[in-house]
């Protein structure tokens, strides 16, 4: 789910519906736990930006917030993370990684 579009997880939320009678969200949250549900939850929304051209200033901001949340203390803030890998558009990600 991560690596697909928002029209391509739609689809597969769909798919997944029609072959099991069931929503594949409501199977993510019965199978899963903690932070890992929490993005696969975010993932099966299909809501990522999907603007080709990143945004610079966030960029930078959220490579910050991503420090301040991970590296720069003990223990990770996951749900900072969650936030932003879910819902920023494949380029915007690339340039946070690269600030």
């Amino acid at each position: 789910l991560c690596t697909r579009s928002n029209t391509e997880i739609n689809a597969i939320n769909q798919q997944y519906k029609l072959k099991y009678g069931r929503s594949l969200e409501k199977d993510v949250v019965s199978e899963t736990s903690g932070h890992f549900k929490r993005l696969l939850v975010s993932m099966c929304q299909g809501a990522r930006d999907e603007n080709a051209t990143p945004n610079m200033e966030l960029a930078r901001r959220e490579a910050q917030e991503l420090y301040q949340a991970g590296e720069r203390k003990w223990g990770t803030d996951e749900s900072k993370f969650n936030q932003i890998l879910a819902v920023r558009s494949f380029p915007q990600l690339r340039a946070t990684f690269e600030e």
